[in-house]
C-alpha cells in the first residue's frame, strides 16, 4: 500500500494481483568496513547487481552510507545518505510493476 500510495496508484493496485504469493524476506549483514578492513584494488564488498525483489531497506554505515550506484557518466559513486536515516532502494520486481516509476 506504501508503494502504491507513493507512486499515486489504488490503495490495491500492488497487493490486488499477489493473492497466492509466496513471499520470501531476506536479511544480509555486511560487517561494517570498520571490522572488515578496505576492499583491496579491484576488489567489491559484493559484486555488482541489481535488487531483484519489490523494496531494500539499508541501514546505513555510521559516517560512511555503504551503498554505491553506477552511471555511465560517472561510474561508481557513494549513493547520498543522511545520518540516522534508512536508504530504501526500489528492486526490479517495483520498476516492472509501476512501468518504471
Amino acid at each position: 500500500m506504501l508503494c502504491a500510495a507513493a507512486l499515486g496508484l489504488e490503495r490495491d493496485f500492488f497487493t490486488r494481483h499477489t493473492n497466492h504469493a509466496t513471499h520470501t524476506m531476506n536479511i544480509n549483514w555486511y560487517l561494517p568496513m570498520t571490522v572488515a578492513g578496505a576492499p583491496e584494488p579491484g576488489q567489491y564488498r559484493i559484486g555488482p547487481h541489481t535488487d531483484f525483489g519489490t523494496v531494500t531497506i539499508l541501514v546505513p554505515e555510521p559516517g560512511r552510507g555503504g551503498l554505491q550506484v553506477w552511471t555511465r557518466e560517472d561510474g561508481w559513486q557513494d549513493a547520498p545518505y543522511q545520518v540516522g536515516a534508512f536508504t530504501i532502494n526500489t528492486g526490479d520486481l517495483l520498476a516492472r510493476w509501476s512501468g518504471g516509476r
